[in-house]
């Protein structure tokens, strides 16, 4: 069964719909957002892993959206997410990326490879 992430406005993304099934290759040039891609569908899918993850590693984001993403993505790269203007989907359900900075998921499973 395909999943379907929707990406609008993050980073260099202007638009980006992407099914994933059994397997799914990216290819293209270097600094087209391929990575931003995978790193969004894992934390979109894995959050509590991650979250998990990083607070086992000392990292403390204290809630705050942005800290959590440039602990994730990288120091500074928060501003690849445009509060108001950026969108993320899983399935057709829009992923709230402050409220996954805000809390611990319950869920520490992973689910994506």
């Amino acid at each position: 069964m395909a999943r379907t992430l929707a990406i609008e406005n993050v980073g260099q993304i202007k638009q980006a719909k992407t099914s994933f099934s059994d397997l799914t290759v990216f290819v293209g040039p270097q600094a087209m957002g391929k990575n931003i891609t995978l790193q969004l569908l894992k934390l979109t899918v894995d959050a509590g892993q991650v979250q998990d993850k990083m607070g086992r590693y000392g990292i403390d984001w204290a809630g705050d959206r942005k800290k959590f993403l440039d602990a994730y993505f990288g120091e500074g790269v928060h501003s690849i997410w445009r509060e108001g203007v950026s969108q993320l989907s899983w399935n057709g359900k829009d992923v709230d990326l402050t409220k996954i900075a805000q809390r611990k998921r319950e869920s520490k499973t992973e689910n994506l490879f």
